[in-house]
């Protein structure tokens, strides 16, 4: 319940939209390529899981980015002293013949991981909705549809900070 109640767009700045879904709408009906059409979208949405919820979504917005970043910092600062002491301690030991100690690395938090784990959003791009549009319309012509056309409309949500694109083809 705790993670159906966050909003995936709740990190979404102002003026992004995140995409939910890209749709191909046949006009003629002696086209019959709409599977194949679709996979030349240049932007994926992100994944759903069971078709319902945007899990991978979620759990990349889990960690805020403010505190995520004070922490890396806070935790770098510390490396970088307990380091520079085990540089010292090396010096000395190297001095008595001994083998050095090997210097601490950078772990990752847990805010990172979850990050790995999951995936950022898929905002609508423009160039990239232009783009989509000539590598189908380039398809359609290589089956042979030498007059063809394809249309693209976006149908923003304000409210909800979400974008849905269809192609007319």
């Amino acid at each position: 319940m705790i993670l159906l109640a966050c909003s995936p767009t709740r990190r979404l700045k102002e003026n992004e939209y995140l995409l939910v879904k890209q749709q191909v709408i046949e006009t003629d009906p002696q086209y019959n390529g709409n599977d194949e059409i679709a996979s030349f979208f240049t932007q994926k949405t992100n994944r759903k899981w069971f078709g319902l919820y945007r899990f991978y979504l979620q759990i990349y917005n889990l960690p805020n980015p403010e505190k995520l970043a004070q922490k890396k910092e806070k935790q770098l600062v510390k490396l970088d002293s307990v380091n520079a002491a085990i540089q010292e301690a090396n010096e000395m030991r190297i001095a008595q013949g001994k083998k050095p100690k090997k210097l601490k690395k950078e772990r990752l938090l847990f805010g990172e991981w979850l990050q790995n784990i999951g995936e950022p959003a898929t905002l609508l791009d423009s160039s990239k909705i232009e783009r989509t549009k000539s590598q189908m319309l380039q398809f359609i012509k290589n089956k042979g549809y030498f007059h063809a056309s394809i249309d693209d409309s976006v149908a923003l949500k304000p409210e909800k900070k979400k974008a849905v694109v269809h192609f007319l083809v």
